[in-house]
């Protein structure tokens, strides 16, 4: 019964191991996946914010255009 007794000690010795390993291991991925979203949102913001800056300077050089052919 001690034999048996030492093999239990060792195998749940083993297991709160493994299952940390497994828990780190899902952690590690949902924070990849996280920072890949929050890449891509990122890079939508950025392209939406420069879209928006194109139409501003549009708008701004038509405004500039409308000014000077009113002021001539």
């Amino acid at each position: 019964m001690v034999f048996s007794g030492k093999r239990t000690l060792k195998n749940m010795g083993c297991g709160p191991e493994e299952k940390i390993k497994e828990l780190s291991d899902v952690l590690d991925k949902r924070r990849k996946a996280f920072l890949d979203q929050a890449t891509i949102s990122t890079e939508i913001t950025a392209f939406q914010i420069l879209d928006d800056v194109v139409k501003i300077s549009i708008q701004l050089q038509n405004l500039s255009s409308q000014v000077s052919d009113a002021g001539t």
